[in-house]
């Protein structure tokens, strides 16, 4: 048989051809910052075979500067390209990369931790694919730019709310001639998949797509805000609506930091808060007036919590992620409700961003904007504190009446629900506990009966002060009250030391014989060395003793019948270091010897938060313990022979503590919180 070596040549040949039909493929590294990809690195796998291992782009020693590097790698045509095995760096979020054929055409990109399965490419096509270089969608619609085809006569985009294959009919179809292009007729808010491809006339590209855009939402820019067309105004929705697009200037571009103080308080606020979605708000004002404005944060769509909301207010959209705003709320890690209150001028526009700093990216929120009638009260003064009580006033303004809660500070928040109705701007805060913390908040009620804002005030009660035959032993003392290092090189009892004054006792005349009795005062224990300082005056501010710190072993008597006792501390007292807190025990002259027996009973620690008291005294013996409430009611009669007394049944109040050993009695002052 004759043998066709023609055939069996050409079959060679093209074996041969398509063997040798291999090229350059790149691997695009790009870094964000400019100082490489920090440790992360992924391998490069062609057919399933690492051609490189540990790729990773190196460090140019730049700064906010970006960077590319490409890696060249060889593959067949047709050969499958994937990535696998990538190990975290450092600031892996500043990593991205691109696969690029044989002729420079994107096969994938990605960011770090993203896989690519890809086919190698190295044949010129007879009609190259869109290559698209900007897609902005708009309310409408979508702006598509790109580098025009040389061969290609025009373009087909095709469109549809639900995924569809290209070219199966199923989709709206928009053809155009060439970059850029507008398509219009879209529904606002709604998610749209596109698919794209090249007509050169004789041929066609391929299909690129169908990939997922949405519209943009009435609300996500200022170009499209979400118009307020009067007050009162509410609504509840969540940023992940709107999307990203607004950001204060960031470290390395102009304008960073942006200081703004708003409020005028003196203090730069936080300019990080528009990091997150955020939504857009227009208001022109239909007259000059004063708005309450509330937001209150709600765990958003996806995530965990609603820390880190904020708003802020501009006059103009083009300030906005540029320049200052003029009012602003930023709630840091509180998801309370909080109001701002903004004047507004009539025929003027507002515009309210809502957004949050760095994370949650999102945020759920009710939106709440009405006319202030009457202003939250202002210069909020508290008078007249006690150990037990105080008076706090406020300007009246516009109000017609208010209302106030007040609580301990460990458990105050704004309040939620109404508080008690008063019709003057004073309330006194009655049956408060010694050395607390309490704030008060008060709100204003207008005219037509809506409220302003709440706001507050806080202050802390005194030291209960200590009567003749009384003592104060173990005390919660107030720090921060004037105590420095080495205060006895510079003291000077001229000066004013009316923070640093721990009680006051006057003795009056005790036995009643028309003289002014001497009170005295025993000084035990001891203070922080040369931080904590005690010293004592009579009733004409004269010094009878001190400062001293460190150990404390005096008996101070006053004969004007006044003694003041002072504890300047630093901002920490003893008891914070181990030592003994001191203790004062006063007496006097006019009260009979049978008023002095237990003298020296100490119950501490008084105030107290737990379930045992200790209760001292130098004298021996069976200590028989009654306890009494305000009533006159005994809640407890029982007998020691240990100095700790249980009291886990009693609730917080105030009680007598009835004390007898050996006949000798002694009556003390008891707070349980």
């Amino acid at each position: 048989m004759k043998k066709n070596y023609f055939l069996t040549t050409l079959f060679a040949f093209l074996s041969l051809l398509f063997v040798n039909a291999q090229c350059d493929h790149t691997f695009v590294m790009n870094d964000s910052w400019g100082d490489g990809w920090n440790g992360s690195t992924v391998d490069i796998l062609v057919d399933g075979v690492a051609v490189e291992e540990a790729a990773t782009a190196v460090n140019e020693g730049l700064a906010n500067i970006p960077t590319t590097e490409n890696l060249l790698f060889t593959a067949n045509e047709g050969s499958s390209i994937t990535l696998a095995n990538w190990v975290e760096g450092d600031y892996s979020y500043e990593v991205s990369w691109a696969i690029l054929d044989g002729i420079g055409l994107t096969l994938a990109s990605g960011v770090f931790g993203d896989d690519a399965d890809v086919t190698a490419n190295c044949t010129t096509p007879d009609c190259y694919d869109p290559a698209i270089t900007s897609w902005t969608m708009t309310l409408d619609g979508v702006i598509v730019d790109g580098t025009n085809v040389e061969e290609a006569i025009g373009y087909t985009l095709e469109y549809s709310e639900t995924d569809f294959t290209p070219g199966d009919g199923t989709a709206s179809v928009y053809e155009f001639e060439s970059f850029p292009t507008t398509l219009t007729g879209l529904n606002a808010g709604t998610t749209y998949f596109f698919a794209m491809q090249s007509n050169c006339g004789d041929s066609v590209s391929n299909w690129i797509g169908p990939d997922e855009w949405t519209t943009i939402f009435v609300g996500s820019t200022a170009d499209v805000p979400i118009v307020i067309e009067s007050i009162p105004y509410t609504t509840s929705d969540d940023t992940i609506n709107y999307g990203d697009d607004y950001q204060n200037p960031s470290f390395g571009e102009e304008g960073y930091p942006l200081e703004c103080d708003s409020d005028g308080d003196g203090t730069n606020e936080s300019s990080f808060y528009l990091t997150g979605d955020d939504v857009v708000y227009l208001y022109t004002a239909a007259s000059t007036m004063t708005l309450n404005v509330t937001l209150a944060p709600s765990v958003g769509q996806g995530q965990l919590n609603a820390t880190f909301a904020g708003m802020y207010v501009y006059e103009n959209a083009e300030d906005i992620g540029i320049n200052c705003w003029i009012a602003g709320m930023q709630l840091g890690s509180s998801s309370d409700a909080t109001s701002i209150e903004v004047n507004v001028t009539e025929g003027s526009t507002y515009y309210f961003v809502i957004s949050t700093n760095t994370a949650p990216q999102n945020v759920a929120y009710d939106l709440s904007i009405t006319e202030l009638l009457c202003s939250t009260p202002t210069n909020l003064i508290v008078t007249n504190v006690t150990s037990s009580s105080a008076d706090v006033s406020w300007d009246a303004g516009e109000a017609v009446s208010w209302e106030y809660v007040s609580s301990i500070v460990e458990d105050s928040s704004v309040p939620t629900e109404a508080g008690t109705s008063i019709t003057e701007p004073t309330v006194s805060i009655l049956n408060c506990y010694p050395i607390t913390d309490y704030d008060v908040w008060v709100r204003a009620i207008c005219e037509d009966g809506s409220t302003s804002d709440w706001t507050s005030v806080t202050f802390t009660t005194l030291i209960e002060l200590p009567e003749c035959g009384e003592s104060i032993s173990q005390y919660e003392y107030p720090n921060n009250t004037g105590g420095i290092y080495n205060l006895d090189d510079t003291f000077d009892i001229t000066n004013d030391w009316s923070a640093s004054l721990l009680f006051s006792t006057t003795a009056g005349d005790q036995d009643e014989d028309g003289y002014v009795d001497d009170i005295s005062v025993t000084i035990s224990g001891s203070t922080e060395n040369n931080y904590d300082w005690v010293f004592v005056t009579n009733g004409a501010e004269e010094l009878l003793y001190g400062p001293v710190s460190g150990a404390q072993d005096a008996v101070v008597t006053s004969t004007d019948g006044t003694i003041n006792v002072y504890l300047a501390a630093d901002v920490s007292l003893a008891g914070n270091f181990g030592e003994l807190l001191p203790s004062f025990d006063v007496s006097c002259a006019g009260l009979s010897i049978n008023d002095f027996n237990l003298s020296d009973l100490r119950i501490y620690p008084n105030p107290v938060n737990g379930d045992y008291v200790t209760i001292e005294s130098s004298v021996s013996g069976e200590k028989n313990i009654e306890v009494y409430d305000i009533t006159g009611k005994r809640l407890i009669n029982t007998t020691l022979n240990s100095d700790k007394l249980d009291i886990s049944s009693v609730s917080s109040g105030v009680y007598l503590v009835k004390v007898t050993i050996q006949g000798q009695i002694k009556v003390s002052k008891l707070i349980i919180r």
